[in-house]
């Protein structure tokens, strides 16, 4: 059975039971079923990191686990109502990982009006030229297609607007505990682990550790030791802005707009019928030539070459710095896209360094070992072409359903983290082969080898042989199956 003296934690630990914080004494700011600072509560599992994939998994984990069975999630964030992030892309698999965890989760994202249809997409230049566009019939046609071939059809919608919808969705049996920084964990005599959090003497403990705590996992740099994620050379900005101030800066409404160049990538994407996410990714060594330090836009001290190297983001990021970091960057670009970013206040900002780790090096003790588990960002960092939240979803359904085959002795967690590096790595590579697409830059030396004869081109040929490889790899990426997860047929001991 689970460890004796675990709590029943049926519903969520009352108000009272929160540190008086400052924080804590305003209402309107703690949201409905968390409280400020984690008191000394044990749990049947403990995940740390309350993003999409931790409450994901809380969400997955709840269905398998035992009547009775109690779950927490750390969140270090000390407000997670504050609207924050841009917006996010979930396709075939991480919709069909969301159907399969709780069927009124993934309606209440995909058949509401966070999902928006869009008129057309522009390609652009920097200088701002349309060099192409696609129009919104040409996509219809696309979500027609993902929705005959795979079931579902892929959704935009802000990252915060998913966070909220799988806050509010928590069951009782879930208690959300922000504000929580983790320190360390350790391995107790009796196969628990205890988790030791800023501010507290006493641990929280539990039966299972679920790590869905980002790039920068404190709970992998415990267990792996393998080092931080490499940073790729790239510094991305990242915010929401309006439908009336994207046309007032002189874009069109309902339309996507898209640039690529060797210095920089832009993209301006609606995410419902109001808001549209606004990223833009600018490679360092254009930073440079600009006079702008890239160390100064990045919160960790591994990322450039010369800094102390550390796991830590310790450092806090000047926004009004960054913003002005970035027209510098991009000055002499679209006229629309400048007028739009000087619109919006620096704190909207999210700017942070793009963070991978190999294919080439993915195993299953990226996922974690015994009875500590690592999803999402925290096992596999790729970079921001579409398939990290998706994957996290996965992750979240797939490791319930190792756990609900033996909640008890949680034997089939082996089965996971084989099956989980065996997808990954694929993905993981395709993402590498097609941001080095994104940028003419250097393309070559990463995709190709450059010592490699060369063979004469044909263009058709070649056309066809990337359209059979991009529809294969669709199958493959879109078409895995997910049951949905059956509940525990027992009651905790």
């Amino acid at each position: 059975s689970f460890p004796a003296g675990a709590r029943d934690a049926t519903r969520p630990a009352p108000r009272s039971a929160a540190a008086p914080t400052a924080a804590a004494t305003r209402p309107t700011q703690v949201p409905r079923r968390a409280v400020m600072v984690a008191a000394a509560h044990d749990h049947d599992v403990l995940i740390v990191g309350g993003g999409p994939g931790g409450l994901a998994t809380a969400h997955a984990l709840s269905k398998v686990l035992p009547s009775g069975s109690s779950i927490g999630v750390l969140e270090r964030n000390p407000n997670i109502h504050r609207p924050q992030g841009a917006g996010i892309s979930l396709d075939a698999n991480g919709l069909k990982a969301l159907r399969a965890i709780d069927a009124a989760l993934y309606e209440s994202v995909a058949a509401s009006e966070l999902s928006t249809s869009i008129k057309a997409s522009e390609m652009r230049t920097k200088a701002g030229e349309v060099t192409r566009t696609i129009p919104g019939e040409v996509m219809e046609a696309q979500d027609t297609m993902m929705l005959a071939r795979y079931g579902v059809k892929s959704v935009q919608l802000p990252w915060h607007d998913l966070v909220m919808v799988l806050f509010h969705a928590l069951p009782k049996s879930v208690e959300f505990m922000q504000g929580v920084k983790m320190q360390r964990y350790e391995q107790l005599a009796d196969g628990s682990v205890a988790v030791f959090v800023e501010g507290k003497e006493q641990p929280v403990t539990a039966r299972l550790l679920v790590a869905s705590d980002g790039y920068f996992s404190p709970v992998r740099r415990q267990l792996l030791d393998d080092g931080p994620p490499d940073f790729k050379d790239v510094v991305i900005f990242r915010t929401t802005i309006s439908e009336e101030q994207a046309v007032a800066a002189g874009f069109k409404a309902g339309y996507n707009v898209l640039y690529f160049d060797e210095e920089a990538c832009g993209l301006l994407f609606r995410t419902n019928s109001s808001t549209y996410s606004l990223v833009v990714s600018l490679q360092t060594w254009h930073l440079e030539k600009c006079g702008v330090d890239p160390s100064t836009l990045l919160r960790t001290g591994d990322a450039v070459p010369g800094l102390s190297g550390s796991w830590e983001l310790s450092r806090k990021l000047d926004l009004e710095h960054a913003k002005v970091s970035l027209q510098t960057a991009l000055n002499g670009w679209d006229p629309a896209l400048m007028k739009a970013i000087a619109s919006l206040p620096a704190d909207r900002w999210v700017v942070h360094g793009v963070y991978c780790r190999s294919s080439a090096k993915m195993d299953p003790s990226h996922f974690g070992a015994g009875n500590v588990a690592i999803v999402g960002d925290a096992a596999h960092p790729i970079r921001p072409t579409g398939q990290g939240a998706n994957m996290a979803l996965e992750d979240a359904y797939f490791l319930a359903q190792a756990v609900g085959r033996d909640p008890i002795g949680l034997s089939a967690l082996g089965e996971f983290r084989a099956a989980r590096a065996e997808r990954m790595r694929p993905v993981m590579r395709q993402s590498e082969v097609g941001a080095a697409r994104a940028y003419k830059r250097g393309a070559a030396a990463e995709v190709d080898d450059p010592g490699a004869p060369v063979e004469p081109s044909d263009p058709e040929a070649e056309n066809k042989q990337r359209e059979d490889e991009q529809r294969s790899f669709r199958d493959f990426l879109y078409g895995v199956v997910m049951e949905p997860l059956r509940a525990a047929e027992v009651a905790k001991a």
